[in-house]
């Protein structure tokens, strides 16, 4: 009987070796970036497109702009310190300046809630655009140069705590749709130029600690 033998294969060649383990490692290196790239779009917040609207529209009014390195960084208005923890009182330097919390839609959406734009000369009647900004807990436009009333659409507001007008130019009466600003606690309005009674709403403002 004729015996078979079987022979090994032979060992690969070193070169085949080392160029096989360096194409794993380049892969194993361009997936990682591509998970990595993937979270990073998926998980960063971006503010919400009517609030980005309109404070970008009532700035090109007003004629101001964000110090980009400190906020509305390559046009997200919502980053650095308006989204940090730093003390909004404590910017003062900074102005105009915002401020964002970026909780919602799972961390992906961000909404303004403080809009600071006083001592800056702003003149003309303040823009209806106000009213898109939905979650603004706090305003400040004192000292400057506006003029006609507070817009009714302020009364959208429902989330305000903090309204700024002293100084800023702003007249007429006060506007009866502010009667829905249920959380106020403190309201500057002196060195105005309102007019008419002092509305009987103000005595609902429950909150109110500083008039």
């Amino acid at each position: 009987m004729r015996r078979i033998m079987l022979r090994s294969p032979p060992p690969p060649s070193p070169f085949l070796v080392v160029a096989a383990a360096f194409a794993f490692f380049w892969v194993c290196i361009f997936g990682l970036v591509h998970v990595s790239q993937a979270q990073t779009n998926q998980t960063q917040p971006t503010t919400d497109p009517d609030e980005a609207r309109a404070l970008n529209s009532m700035f090109q009014q007003w004629e101001i702009s964000a110090d980009q390195q400190q906020w509305n960084i390559s046009g997200e208005l919502c980053s650095g310190v308006a989204t940090d923890s730093s003390n909004f009182d404590d910017q003062k330097a900074i102005n105009p300046l915002i401020k964002c919390v970026c909780t919602y839609n799972n961390n992906t959406l961000c909404h303004i809630t403080r809009l600071a734009v006083g001592i800056n000369a702003l003149s003309g009647e303040l823009p209806k655009e106000l009213g898109k900004m939905i979650d603004i807990r706090s305003f400040s436009i004192g000292s400057n140069n506006f003029s006609g009333p507070l817009p009714s659409e302020l009364g959208n507001w429902t989330k305000l705590q903090q309204l700024h007008i002293d100084s800023s130019g702003v007249s007429g009466e006060i506007p009866s749709s502010l009667a829905n600003l249920q959380d106020m606690k403190i309201l500057w309005a002196s060195d105005t130029e309102l007019t008419g009674r002092i509305p009987d709403f103000i005595g609902n403002w429950s909150k109110l600690k500083t008039l």
